[in-house]
């Protein structure tokens, strides 16, 4: 699995969550990248999807020359 980047906002450490809490059915719960210094958080459909989308950063994009 793919490392993931530090957060896009404010540089904090990046955590996988992919657990579920008890009672909450697994088709509802979504594996989500949060940030453990400022809480922001991307969702999606699977935990691949996530980090990609966590770790995409608009100068990967860009060609800077």
């Amino acid at each position: 699995m793919k490392e993931l980047k530090p957060c896009p906002f404010c540089g904090g450490e990046a955590k996988l969550c992919t657990d579920r809490p008890i009672g909450v059915s697994p088709c509802m719960i979504k594996p989500h990248v949060e940030c453990t210094e400022c809480t922001a958080s991307m969702y999606a459909s699977s935990a691949i999807q996530v980090i990609e989308a966590w770790n995409r950063r608009v100068t990967d994009e860009r060609n800077c020359d």
